[in-house]
């Protein structure tokens, strides 16, 4: 995954966690207030690592 942001790390940071599609979701519903979190979003991890500041 390529994360453009200007909140996200830099300097070709990388880590062995593994994401998938429900990452991405619960990423963008917790960004967005969106509660209580859809399907299987609630059991993923979010994609804070990827960024120096997450909201």
């Amino acid at each position: 995954m390529i994360v453009l942001s200007p909140f996200a790390k830099g300097n070709g940071y990388n880590n062995s966690l593994y994401y998938d599609h429900g990452s991405t979701l619960r990423t963008f519903e917790e960004i967005f207030g969106v509660m209580p979190l859809l399907n299987d979003a609630a059991n993923q991890k979010d994609l804070r690592d990827l960024f120096a500041v997450f909201p």
